[in-house]
């Protein structure tokens, strides 16, 4: 590496070379300049909160910013308890010797070590103990060949307690006289501090004003590099204007601690974005740049190769014309850090109508009317390089064109055969300084919102007496073992336990995927995952045409329909549905790369995404059957405009990134228990789809019926006489044929598994099903005789078409009008698939102003009534007792 004016550094991957004229070196020098040979910082900081990574990744990691033209990690993850929580504590053996082989593996490429503490949760800054024990602490690592160390005082209580109250002026005191005498004790090495506040939002009162800065800047060794995460934690942009001021403040150029790739406060979210919102011109002005991104390993690929291109693109740029970071003699334009928000929203608004226009020239319809609708917790979803160019006057960084070369450089790595490190995913929480990880303590992430946790009580079922379902159930096997030879209930026997056998789902290992990953699949996949405050293209195009297809759905029999041409119906319905099938094959390129990735042969890498992009893959096919509801019924909806999220927030407000809003589309509350899909334990290509019915699937339909009338069990044998089709005539006949469009069914590489069925009015359906449907059963099934006690389950229902019993009270029709009712064969069940279909039918109910929905559950089905209570439905009180074999369950919506 070569140093230009003691400030400029070419990566090694640079080609070419400049000499600087003696005007550009006077330019580039000032009092602030550092030593010649001290090098540009730029790197990795491992400073999340999750699990830490391995050994052997930390390793691969200095070979890669290595080959990059990088030189420095930083150590600091904040769940290894010794770096933070237990900071006084020594390491012990076996961790000493791979915290050595760790800072030699580093040196071998070249890469400057930082040890980091974090001692700020209780440290005492008067007590002599605890300096003590904070030197020992330094000196048993610089006893391992560290070299670099580093002091951070981030995300603690502000204030001085105790002793300490007295002993010092300030709180910025106390740390500048602690930082300083841990670097003079280790002998003035490379050192960086992280300051309790380490950005412009906490800041107090401002920047320019903060006498904790003062003190900083006037007191800490000015050769200590202070950090600094821009104008917020996770800064959408940081200008040119902001860093001269802090620059001023601290007395010194920051190294810039740059979590625009950081994921550790969102656990459904993951960036895959190239790097940007940061002008070239800031490359003079700091001391480094060091990323701190994904908790997930393998998934930063994307974040620190197009680091290292905004490197090599920044120095060449600042080598040719260099920046005069005197602000006397500044001509930049750009706000102070107070403004900075204004700015961004007035560069949002100029964007936002590009992308209005770009997402028209993409597909949105031509001539037809559309409503422009702001979704609660929206994120921008213009390109952050347009807002680059808005406050950079220069842009030789072409973040597209980094993430292109990352992208071709990332696909090679999906055909590495690699296995997992942990067949657990990377948020689950262990602790990873030696090879084997042990648990630890969670510790609580940067945001500072409260948060709250809710345990499910699991239901018990109340005890009754035998109700007339049960003892008919018992009657009918009592009948059918009296009617089969020993030779046919053994079969009967051992093919019912084949039936209820779980089905294993084994990982497949090093198997080459029969469709490799392209580099569409990847692009695709950072588009869904892009960067914190914006989606890519493809996400985009996602939202744009599904906000369409909603707002512009057309009922056929409506008055305003109606009211048009033939000519204009048809433009109307060709162009809905032609904007339809589009959002359905976007769906289905997610589909297929999900299953591509899948079959990766690097299962390192898909074990970091593989999360992720499944509840991508279940939030699209959730949006994707609401748009097939909408194309045979549905009601054109304003939403409300309404937005409780602040102007200007931080990147935590957005949860759950795309899955989050595409959620915050539908009818249902975003934030719905129906949403809280975990992805299965071990990843497979398993894909169900929910679909809304059709008529072919009725046969399929009355067989599941059949098989889960036992309580969501088999029931084949509740039937002596084979009379089957007598459990579809109950439990799914009349919804379709009365309201098919409230039918939706689950379909997987077996066929159809599941499926529910609802009824938006409970009232008006049972009076349709007592005029049309009970007079048509009545004809198949004679009422039964005999004495009621001896009945069979058959006989039961029959008698419940002659005599049906309908419990539907005043107050649990005008609170709860719509029910609903699912069912799903043993073998998809415990997959999520119940929560699937609970949200597509909760999602058109109440896109069809339901305000309430019910269902009846027998006290035996224990599975059922777990079910429900999970997702908020709960056992409501009425004035009139239900039947003693049903309990009502119901939940607003």
């Amino acid at each position: 590496m070569k140093a230009l004016s003691g400030r400029v550094r070419v990566l090694k991957n640079s080609k070419q070379k400049f000499r600087l004229s003696s005007k550009k070196r006077l330019a580039m020098s000032s009092d602030l300049s550092k030593d010649k040979n001290e090098a540009f910082l730029s790197g990795v900081v491992e400073g999340f909160y999750g699990r830490p990574w391995t050994y052997d990744q930390r390793k691969e990691l200095f070979y890669r910013i290595k080959s990059l033209g990088m030189n420095t990690y930083l150590y600091a993850p904040k769940d290894d308890l010794k770096h933070r929580a237990l900071w006084r504590d020594l390491y012990g053996p076996e961790e000493t010797e791979n915290l050595k082989q760790l800072i030699a593996s580093s040196k071998e490429c070249g890469i400057t070590f930082y040890y980091a503490l974090s001692p700020g949760l209780d440290i005492s800054f008067s007590s002599s103990r605890d300096i003590h024990l904070l030197q020992r602490k330094m000196d048993q690592v610089q006893k391992l060949g560290c070299v670099a160390f580093a002091l951070l005082f981030d995300d603690i209580d502000p204030q001085l307690h105790g002793p300490d109250v007295d002993a010092f002026s300030s709180f910025g005191d106390a740390q500048v006289e602690v930082t300083n005498n841990v670097y003079k004790h280790l002998g003035c090495p490379s050192f960086l501090f992280c300051p309790t506040e380490y950005c412009g939002t906490r800041a107090v009162p401002t920047v320019e004003t903060s006498d904790y800065l003062i003190t900083l800047g006037n007191k800490l060794d000015p050769k200590i590099n202070i950090m600094w995460t821009g104008p917020k934690v996770v800064s959408k942009i940081i200008s040119t204007q902001t860093i001269e001021t802090l620059t001023n403040v601290l007395k010194r150029r920051p190294v810039i601690w740059d979590n625009i790739h950081a994921n550790d406060y969102d656990q459904r979210r993951v960036f895959l974005g190239p790097y940007d919102g940061r002008p070239v011109e800031l490359f003079p002005m700091l001391n480094g740049v060091l990323t701190n991104p994904n908790c997930e390993f393998e998934s930063n690929f994307i974040a620190v190769h197009t680091l290292a291109s905004w490197l090599r693109d920044a120095s060449l740029v600042s080598a040719e014309e260099p920046m005069n970071i005197d602000p006397k003699s500044s001509g930049s334009m750009e706000p102070m850090e107070e403004d900075l928000s204004n700015v961004e929203g007035s560069v949002n608004s100029v964007s936002g109508e590009k992308t209005d226009q770009e997402d028209s020239q993409d597909g949105a319809a031509s001539g037809a009317s559309s409503e422009v609708v702001k979704v609660e917790g929206q994120m921008d979803t213009e390109s952050v390089a347009s807002l680059g160019k808005s406050v950079s006057s220069r842009t030789s960084y072409d973040p597209q064109s980094a993430l292109q070369e990352a992208v071709s450089a990332w696909l090679k790595e999906f055909s590495k055969v690699k296995s997992a490190s942990s067949r657990t995913y990377a948020k689950s929480g262990p602790y990873s300084m030696t090879p084997e990880p042990m648990p630890v303590q969670a510790q609580a992430p940067i945001t500072t919102s409260t948060k709250t946790t809710s345990t499910t009580v699991p239901v018990c079922s109340p005890v009754v007496t035998p109700s007339p379902i049960k003892v008919a159930k018992e009657n009918s096997r009592k009948k059918l073992n009296s009617s089969l030879s020993p030779e046919k209930k053994v079969e009967e026997s051992e093919k019912k336990e084949q039936e209820m056998m779980p089905m294993d789902i084994i990982e497949q290992k090093d198997k080459p995927a029969m469709t490799p990953l392209s580099a569409d699949d990847l692009l695709l996949l950072v588009d869904l995952f892009y960067l914190p405050y914006n989606h890519g293209q493809k996400a985009k195009q996602i939202i744009a045409d599904f906000k369409w297809l909603k707002f512009n759905a057309i009922k056929e029999d409506s008055e305003e329909f109606m009211e048009l041409t033939e000519q204009e119906q048809k433009t109307k319905l060709t162009e809905w549905n032609d904007r339809a099938e589009k959002f359905h094959e976007i769906c289905r390129s997610v589909k297929e790369m999900f299953v591509r990735l899948t079959e990766t042969s690097n299962r390192a890498l898909l074990y970091d995404l593989y999360p992720y992009v499944w509840d991508v893959k279940e939030v699209l096919q959730l949006l994707d059957t609401f748009v097939s509801w909408l194309s045979t019924k549905n009601r054109r909806r304003k939403q409300k405009e309404q937005s409780f999220f602040p102007e200007d927030p931080e990147a935590w407000v957005f949860r759950g990134g795309l899955c989050g809003e595409l959620q915050r589309l539908l009818p249902i509350d975003g934030g719905h228990e129906v949403f809280s899909l975990r992805a299965p334990e071990v990843p497979t290509t398993c894909i169900s789809t929910i679909r809304p019915y059709q008529p072919n699937d009725e046969k399929s339909l009355y067989e599941i019926c059949v098989s889960t009338c036992d309580d969501w069990q088999d029931g084949h044998d509740l039937f002596p006489c084979k009379q089957f089709n007598m459990a579809g005539d109950r439990f799914v006949g009349p919804y379709l044929k009365l309201c098919p469009e409230h039918v939706f069914v689950v379909e997987d590489g077996d066929g159809l598994c599941g499926f529910a069925v609802a009824a938006s009015d409970s009232k008006h359906f049972y009076e349709q099903f007592k005029k049309h449907w009970l007079p048509e059963v009545c004809k198949k099934y004679q009422m039964p005789e005999g004495n009621p006690s001896e009945w069979t389950y058959a006989e039961q229902l029959a008698n419940s078409f002659h005599n049906p019993s309908i419990f539907l009270p005043p107050d649990l029709c005008n609170k709860y009008s719509a029910h609903v009712q699912i069912y799903l064969l043993p073998r998809a069940q415990d997959l999520g698939l119940g929560k699937r279909l609970l949200a597509c039918v909760l999602s058109a109910l109440k896109a069809e102003d339901c305000t309430g929905v019910h269902c009846e559950i027998t006290p035996t089905n224990n599975n059922a009534l777990d079910f429900y209570s999970k997702l908020g439905f709960y056992n409501i009180q009425l004035k009139e007792q239900p039947p003693p074999d049903t309990m009502i369950f119901a939940r607003t919506l």
